[in-house]
């Protein structure tokens, strides 16, 4: 048995052009995502910004170890060299310059960043996105497709391991099932209700189709959906024969919410995840 989970994890090769693929889509949206709001990062990540003291934090219990540049060069220089640093190497990591190097540099200003502007962002995609940079430090991303591979500095290998990818798939399938745990528990969403009146909000949704969703029989249907493949995410997503059907769902899912709901980038984030389950439609 132990054989089979070492194998199951640690033995999963992935299709470089697979590895290319998450490098370009997860690296390049989160750059796109924070270059769309670097005056809103800019101003909430300065060291007098009012969320960033340490009173604030103790007093709305966000204070927590953070590692963090910001915690040890608080400079406006240094605060101009984090996020050049941030946007370059994003860059780099995308294209494959350099790959690893620019990965670790890019992950880093990426953490930095996130834990200093938490107001603007903090709704769950965080930590989820620090994770995907994360597996791709740890893969060879670099392989074949890349400006590494054109200029001679890279592996030219078909298949690399993918053991933090794999581990990385195995998160996410339990994120979906603690999360329809939560929602078991909860009498709201078992009856439907949440959907509805998501859709409804005027600060959440997007107000699309309501009449549709008022519908019992709709709002039901989509909630059972989600709750059956939440709880059974586990094997769906995890299963070679039932993988690739799962992670279509999810990603159907997860564009639906973004869609007809206003959550940031939560869901963007999550159909990205949805995506690190596709290596068989790679070669």
């Amino acid at each position: 048995m132990e054989s089979v989970i070492y194998n199951y994890i640690f033995n999963y090769q992935i299709f470089s052009s697979f590895t290319a693929f998450l490098r370009f889509i997860i690296c390049g949206y989160l750059t796109y995502l924070f270059f769309n709001i670097r005056e809103d990062a800019w101003n909430f990540s300065r060291n007098d910004y009012i969320f960033n003291s340490k009173s604030y934090k103790e007093l709305c219990y966000f204070y927590y170890p953070q590692v963090s540049l910001f915690n040890y060069f608080e400079s406006t220089f240094a605060q101009k060299t984090i996020f050049i640093c941030f946007f370059i190497f994003g860059i780099f990591s995308t294209i494959g310059f350099l790959t690893n190097f620019s990965l670790l540099i890019f992950f880093i200003c990426f953490v930095s960043i996130q834990s200093r502007i938490f107001p603007i962002i903090f709704n769950g995609g965080d930590s989820v996105s620090r994770l995907l940079v994360l597996c791709l430090l740890l893969t060879d991303c670099g392989s074949r497709y890349s400006i590494d591979n054109l200029i001679g500095i890279s592996t030219n290998q078909d298949q690399v391991d993918g053991w933090a990818i794999r581990l990385l798939q195995i998160n996410i399938a339990f994120i979906y099932f603690w999360s329809s745990l939560y929602k078991l528990n909860d009498q709201f969403w078992i009856e439907g209700i949440i959907i509805k009146n998501a859709t409804a909000s005027k600060l959440w949704g997007r107000q699309l189709y309501l009449k549709y969703f008022s519908l019992p029989i709709v709002s039901k249907t989509l909630t059972y959906s989600v709750l059956i493949f939440e709880y059974f995410a586990p094997l769906l997503l995890l299963l070679p024969e039932t993988q690739l059907l799962a992670a279509f769902f999810a990603m159907s899912m997860h564009l639906g919410i973004c869609i007809f709901m206003r959550i940031g980038y939560f869901a963007p984030i999550m159909v990205i995840c949805a995506c690190s389950f596709m290596n068989s439609l790679f070669k």
